[in-house]
């Protein structure tokens, strides 16, 4: 309450159909799954339905992503009227899906099933209904689509906890000059979404600061544009800790943090097949708009990414050459003995 910077806003709705609601904070993240998703209009329905949502504790993204799925299956025959308990899914229907989301909360029907997340729900469901899940290692996508933006697409794909787009939050491959991409990146190229040139370096960079970021528990929204570089980090850093560390030293802290989760990853059965994106995102344009026509172009990205990582290239897997290099022979020693350094 009365921080600065405005990453969500407060509201009161005082006249209409939801009139007296009051409620804490609501930002883009969690509401969209409740319109724009599932084809609703109504921006207050999404206030509502987000309410509802953080009443109940249950995650707004998961949950409208949840919502989502149903709504398509439902489309396209794979869900038929009584699977869904009579609630017509049709896109744009608010009642339908108020009456969905507290089944899904109740554990009731179809909702059992849902409440399980969209993985776990197609495998029940069938019917191919898994092409329909938008997930990264189970992890539901938010809404910034990775057809318009390459290094966010990549940044999904190789996050250690999945679809997470703040693990990386590549933020210059929209707002970079051509000249300061060169100096950071090497390419001109980086800061278009459309391109992959530079977009490895980009998202290496962002997911080390990150890292070193989240560990000093600092807001994202207050770590970016003059402030999301090595330096100003560092500066933080001394001023609260007293310990002097060098620019270098925070890519390098945030490195070694990456390499500990990529381990832990490949301990718990990870692999490179993992590190991808949903088929929709692949190999099916976006029908209309500013990246109308375009796919995430993954793969050249992907060899690229695990060779400046210092990987290999082939499986994915760690190297004992720089888990050293970062000063983690016990973790090269562990993994070996698992079979799962390369």
């Amino acid at each position: 309450m009365g921080c600065p910077l405005h990453c969500g806003c407060y509201y009161s709705l005082k006249d209409g159909t939801y009139a007296g609601l009051n409620w804490g904070k609501i930002e883009y993240g969690s509401i969209d799954g409740f319109v724009t998703r599932i084809g609703v209009d109504d921006i207050e329905f999404g206030m509502v339905a987000c309410h509802y949502a953080d009443e109940q504790g249950i995650d707004a993204i998961t949950l409208g992503a949840v919502l989502s799925f149903a709504f398509e299956c439902y489309e396209k025959g794979i869900l038929s009227i009584k699977e869904t308990d009579n609630i017509p899914l049709d896109w744009g229907n608010k009642i339908s899906a108020m009456a969905l989301m507290k089944k899904v909360v109740n554990r009731e029907g179809l909702g059992d099933i849902l409440a399980q997340g969209s993985v776990k729900a197609s495998e029940i469901i069938g019917k191919e209904s898994h092409r329909f899940t938008l997930t990264t290692k189970g992890l539901d996508h938010v809404e910034a689509d990775p057809r318009g933006l390459n290094a966010w697409g990549l940044g999904y794909a190789v996050s250690t906890r999945g679809a997470d787009h703040l693990r990386a939050l590549p933020a210059f491959e929209m707002s970079i000059t051509p000249e300061r991409a060169k100096e950071l990146f090497g390419s001109e190229e980086a800061g278009d979404r459309f391109a992959t040139s530079g977009k490895t370096a980009m998202v290496k960079w962002y997911e080390e600061l990150r890292a070193f970021e989240d560990s000093m528990e600092i807001c994202k929204f207050v770590a970016r544009t003059e402030l999301n570089f090595p330096g100003p980090l560092a500066e933080i850093y001394k001023a609260v800790t007293g310990i002097e560390l060098q620019p270098d030293e925070v890519l390098m802290t945030g490195e070694r943090i990456i390499n500990v989760e990529k381990a832990f990853n490949s301990r718990e059965g990870l692999t490179k097949k993992d590190d991808t994106l949903p088929e929709r995102f692949l190999k099916e344009p976006l029908p209309f708009g500013s990246a109308e026509g375009h796919v995430c172009k993954l793969e050249p990205m992907l060899d690229d990414y695990y060779s400046i990582r210092g990987w290999d290239v082939e499986t994915g897997l760690q190297t004992r050459h720089k888990l050293e290099m970062l000063g983690l022979e016990q973790l090269a020693l562990e993994l070996e003995n698992m079979g799962l350094l390369r």
